[in-house]
């Protein structure tokens, strides 16, 4: 957290995304003189889920359709990451089977 607050510019805005129950540790001066906000995110509002669950369940929202591929937890670099990765890549979602 440190090392992000002091890469940005002053006025700017440092979003921690997710969850962590990881002590995080940083200066309330580095933001008071630098004017920097500090923004949290779960990336969607926690009170969509059950508006998307009903979509699931009705099935107006074909999850199935949202997976590109699924994958084995052996093959996470080379099938998982390397083509999410890729800026010409056509993958948006691989689900990982932790159990195959």
């Amino acid at each position: 957290m440190t090392d992000c607050i002091k890469a940005v510019r002053p006025q700017a805005t440092v979003v921690l995304i997710g969850l962590t129950n990881a002590k995080v540790e940083f200066s309330p001066f580095d933001l008071i003189t630098r004017d920097i906000r500090l923004q949290g995110s779960l990336c969607y509002p926690t009170t969509l889920w059950p508006r998307i669950y009903s979509m699931i369940e009705s099935g107006r929202l074909p999850v199935e359709r949202l997976i590109d591929e699924t994958i084995s937890v052996d093959d996470i670099i080379e099938k998982g990451f390397k083509p999410l990765l890729d800026p010409a890549g056509i993958k948006m979602k691989i689900l990982v089977q932790l159990n195959a």
